[in-house]
């Protein structure tokens, strides 16, 4: 054996701590955030139900026997310790998401059960496994009131109807600002009082396809859909409290033309800055939250010319960043895996050539991890943001992205792992 010689012992070396979850400061953060709104129904949990512990629910599968385990049992056992070590004292929407996907687990196993010849062993444990689904309903119960309480995310009517802007072309005429990989982009007057935005016009035939990430993705070539996939990817930002750092994102027409016309963000292309420029650390909070949308949104196409690096009146940086040129995601086919958080296709089993930023890489501070997990359990409001600018298979690839993200988050959070403090 490595580090150990015949006849002779070594004594062994002090066993590091493990720290409980009790003692991550950003699970106090996460405790807090649950307290700012419902403390009440929050605090009432702890009084009234919880589920059993590890030992317990042995002793209801066992009889009191020893027993060989198997994978499904170590499993619940695994899940069980996670509640009682780090999700017991989270967010009601941390627990609400956790409480259904454990049940799922606990019911695949029983009816797995159930379905085989009964005997003494097995009806003990579908009694003990009807018995933990009862406590995990009740908890799921009371999660939920207070959930509801803390329920802010916006509606459809605070996010407004899908706009139309008239043709562009009766307020002045347009000017070009630069070509892009796959168009120009024009700044245009959009009212009588001059105010400006960029306007980018919808192609009918993606001219790269198949030497960009958006065709692994399931972009398709022709109709590849540009303004509906950059309009979707701000009302993507409205949900998830990030539309600050991605212009506003209507439908237009100029000279005819129908396209896009984004708000003119103040600043310069973060191509024009050398790499560690781009990369300072005043920009990171703003880059953050522009890579976990473009998880979300399936963007492929993030890079330094579709970073804006925000300076005021007198031209200094400001330190904020912002997400240009967002056409190119909510491909059909882009896939986020809710174990490593990682990007991949999901129309094969292969390793991913289309990945940007993986979630592994990026920070994130318990609001937007807490907002993500809430907006994953919020299909029918992301389904009704979506509809008219995506198509229904897209629309799907995006919930199970939200889905496997927010089951990625808990993941990290239940193992005792930070989840911010990741750098890209």
């Amino acid at each position: 054996m490595p580090g150990s010689l015949v006849g002779m012992t070594r004594p062994s070396a002090p066993r590091a701590r493990r720290r409980r979850g009790s003692d991550i400061p950003q699970l106090h953060q996460l405790q807090r955030l649950g307290q700012q709104v419902g403390n009440r129904a929050v605090g009432r949990l702890a009084d009234t139900a919880t589920l059993p512990t590890r030992r317990t629910m042995e002793g209801r599968l066992t009889g009191g026997r020893w027993f060989r385990r198997s994978k499904d049992q170590r499993r619940i056992f695994k899940w069980l310790d996670r509640w009682h070590a780090t999700i017991a004292g989270t967010t009601p929407a941390i627990k609400m998401h956790f409480l259904e996907q454990f049940r799922a687990l606990v019911v695949a196993y029983r009816d797995q059960k159930a379905a085989k010849q009964t005997s003494t062993t097995r009806a003990t444990h579908i009694s003990g496994l009807n018995t933990l689904l009862f406590e995990i309903d009740t908890v799921r119960t009371q999660v939920r009131a207070a959930y509801d309480e803390q329920d802010d995310l916006p509606s459809l009517t605070d996010l407004g109807g899908i706009q139309y802007l008239p043709d562009l072309a009766t307020y002045g005429a347009a000017e070009p600002l630069g070509q892009g990989g796959l168009n120009t982009t024009y700044k245009v007057k959009v009212d009588t009082a001059g105010t400006e935005m960029v306007f980018k016009k919808e192609k009918d035939e993606d001219e790269a396809f198949g030497r960009h990430r958006g065709t692994p993705a399931g972009i398709p070539r022709f109709n590849p859909n540009q303004t509906g996939r950059a309009v979707a990817t701000y009302r993507m930002a409205q949900l998830l409290g990030v539309d600050d750092v991605v212009p506003m994102t209507y439908y237009a027409t100029y000279n005819g033309h129908d396209g896009q016309i984004m708000g003119l963000v103040q600043g310069v292309e973060g191509y024009r800055y050398a790499e560690m420029t781009n990369h300072r650390p005043e920009h990171m909070p703003d880059k953050r939250r522009i890579y976990w949308l473009d998880l979300i949104c399936g963007q492929v196409d993030r890079h330094a010319a579709n970073f804006m690096l925000g300076t005021d009146g007198t031209g200094q940086m400001t330190g904020r960043a912002f997400a240009i040129d967002n056409d190119l995601a909510f491909g059909e086919h882009y896939g986020i895996d809710a174990k490593k958080g990682t990007s991949r296709r999901t129309d094969r089993n292969s390793s991913l050539d289309i990945n940007g930023k993986q979630a592994s890489e990026l920070a994130i501070t318990p609001e937007l991890a807490e907002r993500i997990i809430r907006l994953a359990r919020s299909e029918a409001l992301v389904r009704g943001a979506l509809n008219g600018l995506l198509t229904t298979g897209e629309i799907d690839a995006t919930i199970n992205r939200l889905t496997n993200l927010a089951s990625y988050l808990i993941r990290r959070l239940s193992k005792r792992d930070s989840i911010i403090g990741w750098d890209p």
